[in-house]
């Protein structure tokens, strides 16, 4: 055990020499180490650094792949900012900005009362009735609408007839209830039966009509 004490000391010794070596350095920056404590640049330091550790804690893989992700999307944008047609499109939307903002109120509005969202319904409608619209439907289509608009000044010839009040009260009697019983089961009508339905006053009425009507059918048909 004797012989192993100057191999201690002088191991000793050694690290005493590094250490007084690695002192120097230490020494040397103390002093500035001093300054950056009295003018509160190492407690900045200090706290700089607990937050770039707590930044790293926070990035986890997932959080550094969603900032690669929007990084990229940035630069995306950047680079679609760059070119020409886009600040273009950019200048005239800031040129019209009044009218954008009238716009969106509009848009708004018409959202909260639920007319856009049926304008999109149509629209949604249209856009299915056109993908339907085959060369052979157009074509049918366009043949049924060419009819119909020959038949228009007809139509709007027969309109006024139409609402008239006699073809009215005809078109509400053909409705009625009473009618309806007897094209269910029509009633048998003999000679005497139609003699004494002639003697109510209301069968008289519509007699009378009818009788107008044939004559004048018949004057019409004269005339032509």
């Amino acid at each position: 055990m004797p012989p192993s004490k100057p191999k201690s000391k002088a191991a000793d010794s050694q690290k005493l020499a590094e250490i007084a070596d690695r002192l120097e350095p230490l020494m040397q920056a103390l002093p500035r180490m001093q300054e950056m404590k009295e003018s509160g640049a190492l407690d900045a330091a200090v706290n700089f650094s607990y937050t770039l550790k707590t930044l790293q804690d926070m990035l986890t893989d997932e959080a550094v792949a969603n900032l690669s992700s929007a990084s990229a999307s940035l630069m995306e944008l950047a680079n679609a900012l760059s070119r020409p047609e886009v600040r273009d499109k950019l200048v005239r939307i800031t040129d019209n900005l009044e009218g954008v903002s009238y716009l969106a109120q509009k848009l708004d509005e018409m959202k909260r009362a639920g007319a856009l969202d049926a304008i999109l319904d149509i629209a949604y409608l249209v856009k299915t009735l056109k993908d339907m619209l085959t060369d052979e439907a157009v074509a049918n289509l366009s043949g049924k609408l060419s009819s119909l608009l020959e038949c228009l000044p007809q139509a709007i010839e027969l309109f006024p007839l139409l609402s008239s009040k006699v073809v009215m009260s005809m078109a509400r009697a053909a409705g009625s209830e009473e009618v309806a019983k007897a094209a269910e089961d029509p009633p048998k009508v003999g000679f005497r039966s139609f003699l004494s339905s002639l003697g109510d006053e209301d069968t008289q009425r519509g007699m009378g009509v009818l009788m107008v009507l044939a004559k004048e059918v018949g004057r019409t048909l004269r005339a032509q």
